[in-house]
This record gives C-alpha cells, structure tokens and sequence, in this order.
C-alpha cells in the first residue's frame, strides 16, 4: 500500500505489522529513491519520505536497517550538503528534518547488535559530518557527545569516540572544541568497556601527534598512570 505526494508514491507499510511487509515497504521506498534522484535534487526530499524513514529506522532487523541506510546514502550523495546552488535549475539542499529527525535515528544504529549495521551507520555518520554544513557539523558533534557520555550501550560509546576522532582529525574545532574532544576522550578511558577504553586511548594518541600541546590538557584531565600508558604509544 501506497500514498500519492507529489505524484510521487510513498509506501507506507513501513509500519507493518508483518516482517516481510516492512521489508518489501522499504525495499519499495529505497526504488522510490533510486528513480526518482533528479526530482529530489531539484526539490529537496519530500516531507513523507522523511516521515518513513523516520519509522523505518526504529525497526529492529537488520534487512531493514541496511535499506534504510543505504536510502540515506542516496540522499547524500544526490545532493549539495553544503546548500551551494551548482546551476540554475536545482538548488540542490538538504531540509532540516534529515538533520534533526533523521540523523539521531542513524546515530542510534551505532548501538545496533549487528556488526554490519553499526560500521554502516559509523560510516554515515563520518561522511555527513565531513560534507554537512559548519553549523550542522557542530550540532552533530554536540550530539555524538551527549551519546558518548550517556548511552548505556557499550557499542555506541565505542562508535561515537572513533567517530568523533576521525571528524575531529578532519575537521578539528570547526566540529567540536579541542578541549571538549580532550575530555570525551578522557571519559573514555575510565569506561569499564575495553574496546570503549581502546578506542579512546587510540583518539588521544592521534590528537597528540597533531598537537602536542595536547598534552597539557591531558595532565589536567588525567591520572599519571593514563598519561604514561598514553606517553608510550607516542613514542
């Protein structure tokens, strides 16, 4: 089942009750997406199609995650992250809703329990952090750190720390503040996790390298002990 916007059709069984309803939905959404890529590059992304992958993304299997991920994809790279006009005809830009609405659904993917469907989302993540807007970039890093020292799940903190180094490592303070990624990090290393442990301290050896200055901040933030451990990777 489908609804008109646009002339365009919306599945709307993405809601279904039945798995291989919501399957074949977003299978029908992610068509919808591929065939229509010039009348999104021309007017943007329809309000409706948004709203369903809002839904869509809240789905538990897998199949249905990787679909919904790779439509986002197609977004990105069907435009301008950036909303810079490169012609007459399209003005090529990306509404708020996918920011605001999507993104936060994307970046709880990195908490998902399939390995396939956690690097996906990583992957999305870094990519459009990297291509959005400053101001965009910044309100997505504010986010990762919100997750990073909140979520429960020991496979976002994880994701959210390598994510944040490798934006921070491309962008620096134009994604988040040097000292707010210092003490990300930090907060890491003190998580009972391991791989939430290795990954931070892995972030604070390549921040070191870019800017010893670094280290100062970190003797303010850090025991001895992490400093040392820290200290010996830089050798």
């Amino acid at each position: 089942m489908s609804f008109e916007v646009d002339c365009i059709r919306v599945p709307v069984d993405v809601q279904a009750t039945d798995l291989r309803a919501r399957a074949r939905a977003v299978d029908e959404l992610h068509g919808l997406v591929m065939s229509k890529r010039s009348e999104f590059e021309a007017k943007g992304i329809d309000s409706s199609v948004v709203l369903s992958l809002q839904i869509a993304l809240k789905d538990s299997n897998p199949k249905v995650s990787m679909q919904c991920l790779s439509i986002i994809r197609t977004f990105l790279a069907s435009v301008n992250l950036a909303g810079v006009e490169q012609n007459a005809n399209s003005s090529h830009h990306v509404p708020s809703a996918l920011w605001h609405r999507i993104f936060p659904l994307v970046m709880e993917k990195m908490a998902d329990s399939k390995p396939h469907v956690r690097e996906n989302a990583k992957e999305l993540v870094v990519d459009a952090v990297l291509n959005a807007p400053l101001e965009v970039a910044r309100e997505l890093g504010a986010k990762l750190v919100s997750l990073a020292s909140s979520h429960k799940v020991a496979f976002m903190r994880e994701g959210v720390i390598s994510c944040s180094s490798q934006c921070h490592r491309q962008l620096g303070s134009d994604f988040l503040p040097s000292q707010s990624m210092v003490q990300m990090l930090c907060q890491g290393l003190d998580d009972t996790n391991a791989s939430v442990r290795e990954s931070a301290l892995q972030g604070l050896v390549q921040m070191v390298h870019l800017s010893p200055a670094i280290r100062q901040t970190l003797q303010v933030c850090q025991p001895a002990s992490n400093m040392q451990i820290c200290n010996d990777m830089c050798v």
